[in-house]
């Protein structure tokens, strides 16, 4: 029993060990989902098979302490709430399992969106996580080892994002140096958030090295030795700092300055440093100064704008013009603000708990559902029209969206509780190390902080921000209670120590057991298997790009079969069932009809697992248009009514509208034909498709002059629009 003992403890270590080290750099280069679905998914799996072995130890504390009073069980129930963060982290996971419960929709709010993959089921596992670490990390090895190891699992992730600063890629294969590096994150933004949050840890080793090399009374050994440390740390910190450059990721930076601003003022009153307070609140005076310069017409600097790197701090001209990421991020807020005001109904259903919402949110995840009924047209002229807007870069906006005041003030208090503990600690303790320990965890989450009110919140930084909360109990725990610094042996079991199953706690450690196998299970099924799928996913685009439809759809099958619960899968299913029942003669009815019917039950399932995704309504109706089109037309209705099922979830998407207008053109119904097109103008009055569209239309009709002068304005509008100047180009032939 006491070897099982050991090796659960050993186990959990390995298991945050492996998640320290493998979440930021962990990726799969044969995925659809290469970056955030395999982290989260390799994070999620760990957390669980530590949570298995927790559980087992735990039951083995209970059983030990039942034969040898003088070893009590290592946690009871009557003192776990009074260690620091336990109350605020239960509650943040109390609310999110309440607002998923109240969810519009519960199953997608547990499970997450497929491209996030941040539903309840991966927060649970944040909080999980925080717990494991808090309560089972014991010694000052293994603090300061799970401190090192999340250093070095940066080195790889900086030195890969400077490698493609200058062209150079060992995974994929790139055109030339990348103007904007984003290394194992998949993105700039979140390569930048993960830097910020790893250089204050960086730094603070690095000065903790340094003042023991300077220390008196030192072998010359043991100073070279801490005078290596200390240039690797600083070497390392120089990476970091120079792949966060090239990640040109404003909020980065931004977050960067308030980390780094905080670890020098907290640092400079601690220690009554007057000089580093001064130079620290000029520098960030200095700072605020050259971004008002840079952004003011006429002003000295304006001749630095077009400077590398100063450019990217030039954001005046996209406020004025709502343009670039700024200006999707303004039409996102003032769209989210607007949903909070107005607070449109959602969905094909009324929403039974629609006066809870401000309470208690629409959901976790579900700002892809509900954006729609606020969507802003003019976002689909800076963004791609087909662009997923899941969250509003401010997580704040967020959190007071999706789990409604409940969460917001849930984070809050997390939040609040946090630095209240960390400079309570900090005014305390009179060790150097655990002072700068606590200034580095302090000034990484306040980094964080700032830097997700314009970015978003995903698995590399979450892992960091839960396990610098875990990291602040566990300095909480050697400041108070010096003596268990030292993990406790385990207590050898008593000779004579019997298995009998009579024994409440004997009883306890069989369903520890049991549920340590369940947990092994659930763990293996809905993650490894959840990345397997995935590679089958990306393995049906390759296929249907290809024109190997039969391969396509059975790679499909396969990630069904894998994750039957991913509505992506269904649809992409339909696509190349529609495209070989598109290349079916018309004459052969039951052919062309088995492979539609087919699709049409992919699609339904599809809209059964995510009922608010007006893009399913809509390639229903587009299949129940060409279905109509070709061998039934008593379809025709139902795609009618698809499309406008898709207005009811989205009423600002013009294709949606272009879509329904393909319909009623295609069927020769020419003038409701023209009000669907003219009805998407009154949406988006500068979207160019629908202008060609109207030129096919007034060109069916034989009025050449109005088709031609859609062609030309489509033209103007998209001066890439290669058809439009093909079809201009045969009028003037005419």
């Amino acid at each position: 029993m006491t070897a099982l003992h050991s090796f659960c403890r050993k186990t959990i270590e390995i298991g945050w060990l492996a998640v320290v080290i493998s979440t930021p750099i962990v990726l799969s280069i044969y995925g659809f989902n290469p970056y955030d679905l395999p982290k989260t998914s390799l994070f999620r799996f760990i957390t669980l098979l530590m949570l298995a072995a927790w559980l087992v130890s735990l039951a083995i504390d209970r059983v030990l302490a039942s034969q040898d009073t003088s070893n009590p069980p290592a946690l009871s129930l009557r003192k776990l709430f009074t260690v620091p963060l336990v109350i605020p982290a239960s509650l943040f996971a109390a609310v999110y399992l309440l607002t998923t419960v109240t969810s519009l929709n519960p199953r997608f709010s547990l499970w997450g969106e497929y491209l996030r993959v941040q539903g309840t089921y991966t927060t649970l596992c944040y909080v999980l996580f925080f717990f494991l670490v808090a309560f089972n990390l014991r010694t000052r090895a293994q603090f300061d080892r799970v401190v090192t190891v999340a250093l070095l699992a940066s080195l790889p992730v900086a030195f890969y994002g400077v490698l493609q600063h200058f062209g150079v890629d060992p995974i994929f294969v790139l055109d030339g140096p990348m103007s904007r590096v984003d290394s194992t994150m998949g993105n700039p933004i979140f390569l930048g958030a993960y830097l910020i949050m790893i250089i204050p840890p960086t730094l603070a080793r690095f000065l903790a090295t340094l003042q023991m090399f300077l220390r008196d009374n030192q072998s010359l050994p043991l100073r070279c030795f801490k005078l290596l440390q200390a240039i690797g740390y600083a070497l390392l910190l120089a990476l970091q700092s120079v792949c966060l450059l090239y990640t040109k990721s404003r909020g980065a930076w931004l977050g960067f300055l308030a980390g780094i601003t905080l670890f020098s003022i907290l640092l400079s009153l601690r220690h009554r440093m007057r000089w580093l307070l001064i130079v620290t609140i000029a520098t960030s005076v200095a700072f605020v100064l050259l971004l008002l310069l840079l952004n003011l017409p006429g002003t000295p600097l304006e001749r630095l704008q077009t400077l590398p790197y100063l450019s990217n701090l030039v954001i005046i001209d996209d406020l004025k013009a709502t343009t670039g990421t700024v200006g999707v991020r303004l039409l996102i807020w003032q769209a989210e603000i607007e949903l909070l005001r107005s607070r449109p109904p959602i969905g094909l259903t009324p929403d039974p708990l629609h006066f809870l919402r401000p309470v208690a949110g629409y959901g976790p995840e579900m700002m892809s559902g509900i954006f729609p009924a606020v969507y802003p047209p003019r976002l689909g002229r800076i963004e791609d029209r087909n662009a997923l807007a899941d969250r509003a870069h401010n997580h704040l906006l967020d959190l007071l969206i999706m789990n409604g005041a409940l969460g917001l003030l849930a984070y809050l208090f997390l939040i609040g509780s946090f630095f209240y503990q960390g400079i309570s600690i900090l005014r305390r303790t009179k060790s150097f190390e655990t002072q700068l320990t606590l200034i580095a965890l302090l000034s990484a989450v306040f980094a964080h902080f700032v830097e997700i009110q314009v970015g978003i919140a995903l698995v590399t930084t979450q892992m960091l921000f839960w396990l610098y909360m875990a990291l602040l109990v566990v300095v909480h725990r050697f400041e108070t209670s010096p003596m268990e610094e030292q993990a406790k042996p385990i207590a050898s079991a008593p000779a004579a120590l019997r298995m009998n199953l009579r024994d409440s706690n004997v009883r306890w450690l069989i369903y520890s057991l049991l549920m340590a196998f369940i947990l092994i299970f659930f763990a293996t099924t809905t993650n490894i298997n959840l990345i397997r799928a995935d590679i089958n996913f990306e393995r049906c685009y390759d296929f249907a790009e290809a024109g190997a439809l039969g391969e396509a759809i059975d790679a499909c099958d396969q990630a069904i079969k894998l994750s039957p619960n991913q509505a992506r899968y269904y649809r992409l299913r339909a696509g190349p069932l529609f495209l070989l029942a598109r290349a079916v003669p018309d004459s052969d009815v039951d052919l062309k009809t088995k492979l539609l019917q087919s699709c049409e039950r992919a699609m339904e399932k599809a809209r059964q697992l995510t009922p608010l995704a007006a893009e399913y309504y809509a390639d229903t109706g587009k299949l129940y248009g060409y279905w109509a089109e070709t061998i039934d037309p008593s379809k025709f209705e139902q795609a009618v009514e698809f499309y406008h099922q898709a207005f009811q979830i989205a009423p600002h998407d013009a294709d949606f509208r272009n879509g329904l207008g393909h319909v009623y053109f295609n069927a020769g119904q020419y003038e409701e034909a023209i009000r669907q097109y003219k009805y998407s103008l009154g949406i988006d009055p500068q979207y160019h498709a629908t202008y060609y569209d109207l030129g096919l239309v007034y060109l069916d009709l034989g009025e050449k002059e109005k088709a031609k002068e859609h062609f030309e304005t489509a033209l103007l509008l998209d001066p890439k629009c290669e058809e439009c100047a093909r079809k201009l180009e045969s009028l003037e032939g005419d």
